[in-house]
């Protein structure tokens, strides 16, 4: 059984999916709950969710956050939907962004979906994707004024830490892969993310990869202040 949350707001659905997978917490005391966000998800898990039960009940309640993000795996979670709609286990499932192939797959397998809008004169007032600019540019005073401008007009940490992530990881790819389909990225995205790379080493964009994610984990664990670890981050290019 699938939950989906999705929108343009997509700290609106982060809050809706995290108060659903409360309220189970409180409703189903004795089943085992998960969460997993795209770096921890794997195919092996999914498997293992999809046919696993919990150790004391019948049920899993398992927490994805942005599984289809794994551009290396995206296409083998799509081909799994089915099954996770038929497994006895509850899955609470949030993405930021899909197309429409992977919305249409995954909003007739879900149970509820909901989505999550009225945020568009925010974004009028601070296009995000200026932050992948000038990180992907190693502009690091820049980087670091955009993400208190990104404060200032409602931008959540953990949406600065996702663009930053997914900007980061593209151009990790694309140093590795000599096409867009290779790589699992857009023409588009794939053509800035090559031209960004020149500006890191291997060991740089590897090196902000493992920061970033270190980063989401500490600040979710209350180890440090997530808005200001991102910009002690972008200092630190």
């Amino acid at each position: 059984m699938i939950y989906l949350f999705t929108g343009t707001d997509s700290k609106k659905s982060f809050e809706k999916a995290s108060q659903l997978f409360v309220n189970l917490k409180e409703k189903k005391p004795e089943a085992t709950f998960l969460s997993f966000d795209e770096e921890e998800i794997s195919l092996s898990i999914l498997d293992e969710l999809i046919s696993s039960q919990g150790l004391f009940s019948k049920k899993i309640v398992a927490y994805l956050k942005c599984p289809l993000e794994r551009a290396d795996i995206n296409k083998e979670i799509l081909k799994k939907i089915k099954l996770l709609k038929e497994s006895e286990n509850i899955f609470v499932w949030v993405e930021k962004e899909l197309n429409a192939s992977e919305e249409k797959v995954l909003t007739e397998n879900s149970e509820k979906h909901l989505v999550s809008t009225g945020k568009q004169k925010e974004k009028e007032d601070f296009n995000i994707f200026a932050l992948t600019e000038a990180f992907g540019r190693k502009d690091k005073f820049k980087l670091w004024t955009l993400i208190l401008d990104a404060y200032t007009k409602g931008k959540s940490a953990e949406e600065i830490q996702g663009v930053l992530f997914w900007q980061a990881k593209s151009i990790a790819l694309s140093k590795n892969e000599n096409t867009a389909e290779g790589a699992g990225l857009k023409p588009f995205s794939f053509t800035k993310a090559k031209q960004f790379g020149n500006n890191f080493s291997d060991e740089e964009i590897n090196t902000a990869l493992k920061k970033l994610v270190e980063i989401y984990h500490e600040a979710h664990l209350g180890r440090v202040n997530f808005e200001m670890a991102l910009e002690e981050f972008a200092l630190s290019l």
